[in-house]
């Protein structure tokens, strides 16, 4: 008897032409994967959004990219988010106030870049404080002017805030574009210091950090500056001075580097 031949069937079967297309979900996907992959090689990938105004935030604000602020202890209320257009690049400006009318820190304003921050010296590069500035305490915080990253602060003495609001900002380029500086008598009673930290890293992003912050107890603004100018400022100086570097080291790591890091408590009473 004749044995059957076996039928194998092939490893592969052949199929029509048609079926080895790519599907149109597949080009769609694969067409996703390639954008982001070139957005993430540019730099122009979407970014998060970032806190609109009337929300509460706390602890730390987004930024987008991963990037982020910390905040001074307790929840703030987003009072106003603005783009400032500027040559070459634009700040997103983002003003936050303290719920509490007591707060020892009761506004903050963060403005930071999406694309490349214009290059050029920050003030506290310029060499040292020229006689009869208003500003104080300024700190390069051991970078350098031709360093990839620059850093500096420096602090003013407002001694009304109010009247700096609506007498000052308003001729004053840095300041007159933005909305929500309103503070309750409560909240700038006796003057504020304004502590200004800016960062930026050589053909990437900038972000400064404006806090207006309360002198120490039983020392107005002015006066504040006066002793610290006079080498008199004490532990309060010192702690300021503390609580200002500590807030640098942490927005550079926060913001330049992806890696959120916490920021301490102002010590000094007031």
């Amino acid at each position: 008897m004749t044995a059957m031949p076996m039928l194998r069937a092939p490893l592969c079967p052949r199929l029509p032409l048609a079926a080895y297309e790519p599907t149109r979900a597949w080009r769609a996907l694969t067409t996703v994967v390639a954008s982001l992959a070139i957005a993430l090689i540019c730099g122009s990938a979407p970014t998060a959004a970032q806190p609109a105004a009337g929300s509460t935030v706390r602890d730390r604000l987004a930024l987008g990219w991963g990037a982020s602020v910390a905040l001074p202890e307790g929840d703030w209320k987003v009072t106003a988010t603005t783009t400032l257009p500027r040559k070459g690049h634009a700040w997103e400006a983002i003003v936050l106030r303290h719920a509490r009318e007591d707060a020892k820190i009761p506004l903050l304003v963060i403005r930071h870049t999406r694309d490349n921050v214009g290059w050029g010296p920050l003030p506290c590069h310029s060499g040292p404080r020229p006689e009869g500035s208003l500003w104080f305490m300024g700190s390069t915080h051991e970078s350098a002017a031709n360093s990839t990253i620059n850093l500096c602060s420096r602090v003013w003495a407002i001694s009304d805030y109010d009247q700096w609001r609506t007498r000052v900002v308003p001729g004053n380029a840095w300041w007159k574009e933005l909305t929500g500086l309103e503070l309750d008598g409560t909240q700038s009673a006796g003057g504020l210091l304004l502590v200004e930290m800016m960062l930026q890293e050589h053909q990437r992003r900038g972000i400064r950090v404006e806090a207006f912050v309360r002198p120490p107890q039983g020392r107005t603004p002015a006066q504040f500056r006066d002793a610290v100018l006079a080498g008199q400022g004490g532990t309060e100086a010192d702690m300021l001075s503390t609580w200002v570097s500590v807030y640098v080291a942490s927005t550079q790591l926060s913001f330049l580097s992806l890696t959120p890091r916490p920021i301490v408590a102002l010590g000094y009473p007031t």
